[in-house]
């Protein structure tokens, strides 16, 4: 295990579990970890806690082994340089303000276990046009709040109507 902000101040720019014995991180293990732009995380982590990765401004590329079950709130918060983002297919859910601010994010693809999506999850990701779903998923208030491009949602006709339903009644009015 690893201490919390045990790695905030590295220098960093890659962090690899792939091969680790590591299990578990601790809430905001990397937060503000401004020289950090790859992590790569093993098969034995099955979480992402909350705020592990918030604030990592250089951040470009996350890969997460199908293990990952959750995304906790504000875990990519502020990641302002990821431009897509590939949830695991075994991730059940993205917690509140999960990608809050990440100004950069075109594109997301949702996991085939993806069945909710948090409240505030994407709010102010300005660029967010793609949103790619494998099922029906339940879109909470707020969860697209301050994005500025129409999100145009693929998938599987039923599962797309259903979460382009969801999308709207959450609030977010520009989505096809």
């Amino acid at each position: 295990s690893i201490a919390a902000s045990a790695l905030r101040t590295a220098a960093a720019k890659t962090v690899c579990f792939e091969e680790s014995a590591v299990t578990s991180l601790p809430s905001g293990v990397f937060k503000g970890a401004t020289a950090l732009t790859t992590v790569k995380l093993g098969a034995k982590i099955k979480k992402i806690p909350s705020s592990a990765f918030e604030g990592c401004k250089k951040l470009t590329t996350v890969k997460m082994s199908d293990a990952v079950s959750s995304i906790g709130s504000k875990a990519f918060s502020g990641c302002t340089s990821i431009k897509t983002f590939k949830v695991s297919k075994s991730t059940k859910s993205i917690s509140s303000k999960a990608f809050e601010g990440c100004t950069a994010l075109t594109s997301v693809t949702l996991g085939k276990s993806t069945k909710k999506i948090g409240s505030s999850a994407f709010t102010n990701c300005k660029k967010l046009s793609k949103l790619a779903v494998s099922q029906k998923v339940k879109v909470s208030k707020n969860a697209f709040k301050g994005c500025k491009k129409t999100i145009k949602v693929s998938g599987k006709a039923a599962n797309k109507k259903y979460t382009v339903e969801q999308i709207k009644k959450s609030g977010y009015k520009k989505v096809k």
